[in-house]
């Protein structure tokens, strides 16, 4: 079972750019693309974080506002979907989901029944370089089930 993320190197190094600004508190935004095989996200489109998100050293919560009207212009203008989201956890060193993260993904999930989420982490390492770590969510009945994944840059 293939369980990888693609997206465009422009989106990449932007998002990276976007990652470095905040430096000791986490920042994060939505992903928009399509699933191929039913398990590839293909991600095409994402936003940064909203004017109005909220943002700790801890947490970062996504301005809905911001998110709805982004979300209704990337599927009514480009035919894309929400496939998931990503966040820094800027120096922590925490290289996957927290306990926290794996919560909202899942009360997400379940709350819009989605079957499949992606996530990246993003981490600022000590030469200000950045790590991504793609995870898959994956829902099979009540059971919520994370896959770490790959990122491959097209």
């Amino acid at each position: 079972m293939m369980k990888n993320g693609l997206m465009p190197q422009q989106q990449l190094t932007r998002m990276i750019k976007r990652i470095l600004q905040f430096k000791d508190i986490e920042t994060g935004g939505d992903l928009f693309g399509l699933w191929q095989n039913g398990e590839n996200a293909y991600c095409q489109y994402w936003i940064m974080d909203g004017p109005n998100c909220k943002r700790t050293s801890t947490s970062f919560f996504q301005d809905l506002d911001y998110l709805s009207l982004e979300g209704r212009n990337a599927v009514n203008f480009f035919g894309l979907c929400h496939i998931g989201q990503w966040h820094s956890h800027h120096r922590i060193g925490l290289y996957n989901p927290s306990c926290g993260d794996d919560q909202t993904v899942t009360s997400h999930m379940e709350s819009l029944s989605l079957t499949r989420f992606f996530v990246v982490i993003a981490n600022i390492n000590d030469d200000f370089s950045v790590s991504l770590s793609p995870f898959l969510y994956v829902r099979l009945g009540k059971t919520v089930l994370r896959f770490k994944s790959d990122l491959i840059l097209i």
